[in-house]
């Protein structure tokens, strides 16, 4: 099921964006199967009208469902103990691609697969920065104290799959002008909100860091 997930998936991204004479892929086949209801209801072939017509359903269905789901299939991996890798160190920047909720300031962006980096500050938060557009910056920061959910797997996007770990964890940092503070006092704890991100890595063993880091 989740290989045929994932396809159905790529090809909505994919048909969404790759474009015929300006005109999207995913134009061009709703066009098509427009043309041919309209051709059957013209010839009176009623059951061949009403197979395309729901063929339609069916498509404007699968394109809503991908993307709701971010056009990504998450496979969990079953972690085999603790990794024997050298844990991250403070201030260590690893390479990542994020999708989810992230924020500059108080204003908050859905992002999709944008390239970024983490590290752990020296207070113990995991702070997570993308970046969506040239000097364009969205930051996420996670205290692994109010991690909430964290699962290790391999996310599948776009014909690529890469490891990756699904994160649920509750964070304050969006409410605060100062994205750096570590004065928790001073936020208080209503203003906690939960946020669910993903973050995909370069390589297992990156990953691996980081999971062991938060759970």
């Amino acid at each position: 099921m989740q290989p045929l997930r994932a396809a159905i998936f790529n090809f909505a991204f994919l048909s969404e964006r790759r474009k015929i004479a300006n005109i999207s892929v995913r134009n061009w086949v709703q066009l098509l199967l427009m043309g041919l209801t309209g051709v059957w209801l013209w010839l009176q072939f009623w059951s061949l009208a009403a197979g395309t017509a729901a063929c339609i359903l069916i498509l404007n269905f699968m394109y809503t469902y991908a993307k709701r789901a971010r056009y990504t299939t998450f496979s969990p991996i079953l972690s085999d103990g603790a990794f024997e890798g050298p844990p991250l160190a403070p201030d260590e920047k690893l390479a990542i691609q994020g999708t989810g909720r992230f924020f500059s300031g108080q204003k908050e962006s859905q992002l999709l697969m944008a390239a970024g980096e983490l590290w752990l500050q020296p207070v113990g938060t995991l702070a997570i920065m993308l970046e969506p557009a040239p000097g364009l910056y969205k930051y996420q920061f996670v205290e692994p104290k109010r991690v909430e959910k964290a699962t290790l797997g391999e996310v599948s996007f776009a014909g690529t799959k890469l490891p990756a770990i699904d994160l649920n964890f509750s964070s304050n940092w969006a409410l605060n002008d100062d994205l750096f503070t570590s004065d928790q006092e001073a936020l208080g704890e209503a203003g906690y909100k939960k946020q669910t991100i993903m973050l995909m890595f370069n390589d297992l063993d990156s990953a691996r860091r980081v999971f062991d880091l938060l759970v």
